[in-house]
């Protein structure tokens, strides 16, 4: 059966719509996949305004999310409940990132409050301490500009405090101010 030239022109074409079809369902295919979603540590709610969360401004509460960066005016607070059942405190004109299970405070004063089942790592400067069935204050900046110190202050139950390859216990009711060197200061 030999094709005239019209037929052999509308096979052709046919295949080729055959193909663009194709083509176009697996590119659809691959754009309808879900984004990839945010892994969040916690809560946060504000308490007096002026609290940002990564850049954005937070009225009410939103959730946080692992890498995210909180900052509090001169009138702001806020409260945050981390996933682990860790309360944070927050004061005005605090700065601080959380990463994973991790407070990086660089700026400002946080309380944490964890039960037996939490396990947050609290960071001021060089110095380290995980906040589990304890209570504990935190301040950075804290004095002159020209000579600011660190403070580590235990409300309740025990730190132990890591810096510079040396480690301290802090008891309740005492405070440190770790050194670049050493938890002793």
């Amino acid at each position: 059966m030999k094709l005239n030239r019209l037929q052999r022109s509308a096979v052709i074409a046919f295949a080729g719509l055959i193909v663009a079809s194709t083509a176009v369902l697996v590119l659809a295919h691959r754009s309808a996949r879900p984004d990839t979603g945010v892994y969040t540590v916690g809560d946060v709610q504000v308490m007096h305004a002026s609290v940002t969360l990564s850049g954005r401004e937070v009225r009410g509460h939103a959730r946080l999310a692992d890498g995210d960066r909180l900052l509090t005016g001169p009138d702001g607070r806020a409260r945050l409940r981390l996933d682990d059942a860790t309360l944070v405190f927050v004061a005005a004109s605090t700065d601080f990132t959380l990463r994973g299970s991790g407070i990086t405070l660089s700026q400002g004063r946080l309380f944490v409050q964890g039960d037996a089942a939490s396990r947050t790592e609290v960071t001021i400067g060089a110095a380290t301490t995980a906040v589990s069935s304890s209570a504990a204050a935190f301040e950075v900046g804290v004095g002159s500009n020209r000579n600011p110190v660190n403070k580590i202050y235990c409300a309740q139950g025990e730190l132990l405090v890591s810096a510079g390859g040396r480690q301290a216990r802090i008891r309740r009711f005492y405070r440190r101010r770790p050194s670049t060197t050493g938890p002793e200061g």
